[in-house]
């Protein structure tokens, strides 16, 4: 899904399954659909018996920003962001 647009490299390779935060241009700053998108992917990778490890890596000259504080926002003014929530799930 579109959650997924930020992540390259979904594919496993003798047990180890890459996932690649690829939004560079911002320092891989993370929104809620990529924590998602993350979370989903981990999820499913616990459930696959091939994954024996997952390695989270970024594209470009930072790991990450930590939060898109413009998603935050946004998501804030449509009543739409509660801290955290992403992973609780």
């Amino acid at each position: 899904g579109a959650s997924h647009l930020f992540l390259s490299g979904l594919e496993t390779k003798d047990g180890v399954l890459t996932l690649t935060l690829n939004r560079p241009e911002v320092l891989n700053a993370l929104t809620g659909a990529m924590l998602r998108g993350l979370a989903e992917a981990v999820t499913r990778a616990g459930r696959d018996k091939s994954v024996r490890m997952i390695v989270l890596a970024a594209a470009g000259r930072a790991f990450s920003a930590g939060a898109d504080l413009g998603d935050v926002k946004e998501r804030q003014a449509l009543g739409a962001f509660e801290h955290g929530a992403e992973l609780r799930k």
